[in-house]
């Protein structure tokens, strides 16, 4: 899961879709990118071998998911 989460960090400062820094300098987008390549292998593995499966067993087309709760009543 590390490298997963190194992956998608270099891809989205790659991208400029970082919160963690709006406007990364020229190198650190370089980095990101050396990283982001170098990390692809493993994460596609990774996609196929288990996200695939869970994307499968919920019906593949997910586009997003809502999550809540409520608070619970004091007793």
């Amino acid at each position: 899961m590390a490298q997963g989460d190194r992956f998608v960090k270099a891809r989205r400062l790659t991208k400029g879709l970082s919160l963690d820094n709006l406007k990364p300098s020229l190198p650190l987008r370089l980095w990101a990118t050396l990283q982001m390549t170098a990390l692809m292998p493993i994460y596609e593995l990774g996609d196929r071998l288990v996200y695939k499966q869970v994307r499968d067993g919920i019906g593949g087309n997910i586009q997003f998911v809502v999550s809540g709760g409520g608070r619970s009543p004091s007793t």
